[in-house]
């Protein structure tokens, strides 16, 4: 990884196209229980989903699968409900200071919970198994 000067002023550039792009977008937030957990970040995250404006918030889970469990334990892997949690209380964060996201879905299995911005919606074009297209 190239590690430059400007990499946050970069990050943030980023974050004003993602809310410029006419096309579908989405912010993912990978949460390990070790480094950005903490619900104290949740108001930092969500001044950065502001800024992006993204269709759509991935919140998920780390996995403890391949390179990352050399550096990282099987205890940073959240639960489905903790993940959920979290991702409620970013919604209701983002509520309040002026972005509106709904709670969209959630998948157990793979310990994801998905935000929608009610401002800049578009359909989200996923039918699960059993529901009707």
């Amino acid at each position: 990884v190239m590690h430059k000067e400007d990499a946050w002023e970069r990050w943030l550039s980023s974050l004003d196209l993602l809310a410029a792009m006419p096309t579908r977008t989405v912010i993912r937030i990978t949460l390990i229980r070790s480094y950005n957990y903490d619900e104290r970040y949740i108001p930092l995250f969500a001044q950065l989903v502001k800024r992006g404006n993204p269709h759509f918030v991935e919140v998920k889970s780390y996995m403890h699968l391949g390179h990352s469990t050399r550096r990282l334990k099987r205890e940073d892997m959240l639960s489905h409900e903790e993940v959920v949690r979290w991702a409620k209380a970013l919604r209701d964060e983002l509520e309040n200071i002026g972005a509106r996201f709904s709670y969209m879905d959630d998948d157990e299995p793979s310990r994801i919970a998905v935000l929608q911005n009610l401002d800049r919606y578009v359909d989200r074009w996923i039918v699960k198994p059993g529901e009707r297209a």
